[in-house]
């Protein structure tokens, strides 16, 4: 990727991290909505980061972590949707909730396949990170084209930025 592309990729996705920050709901002491935007701070607390790291997302300056990426995951938000624009920003409703072996074990190969490829040096965290992207994003578009070009892309990503 070029500076420009990377630059271009690190925007895109502090703005979806921004509309996600827009999306969380805030509570009172007694369990009662409040009106207004949860804070940065309140973010990196929900994500497990510092407030600097988050603020970093936010201004497009570095890229979450696969463990704060699975803990918007976690939240609701789709991986997918955070990486590429594409998609819902929130996971599909109506699935069933069972994991797709047939899906799951096509990703874990193609996982390990560009890994080798790449010859990247990944934490396990870092992998596991990977595949379940992978395994939510091929779950709603099918596009084997597509999932190939994101877990090369995940990989760099992954390779460059570390655990936070």
């Amino acid at each position: 990727m070029t500076k420009d592309e990377i630059d271009k990729f690190l925007r895109m996705v502090a703005d979806q991290l921004n509309m996600i920050r827009d999306d969380i709901q805030r509570f009172n002491e007694k369990g009662e909505p409040i009106s207004g935007r949860i804070t940065q701070k309140e973010m990196a607390k929900l994500v497990g980061c510092s407030l600097p790291t988050w603020s970093e997302f936010e201004c497009a300056n570095s890229l979450p972590s696969a463990k704060v990426l699975r803990k918007l995951i976690d939240q609701g938000y789709d991986a997918n949707w955070i990486l590429s624009g594409k998609g819902q920003m929130k996971i599909g409703t109506g699935s069933d909730g069972k994991l797709d072996k047939t899906i799951l074990s096509a990703v874990i190969t193609a996982v390990w396949t560009e890994i080798e490829n790449s010859g990247a040096k990944l934490t396990p965290i870092g992998i596991a990170g990977i595949i379940s992207m992978a395994y939510d994003s091929y779950r709603i578009n099918k596009d084997n084209d597509a999932l190939i070009k994101q877990i090369g892309q995940l990989i760099e990503i992954a390779s460059l930025g570390g655990q936070q």
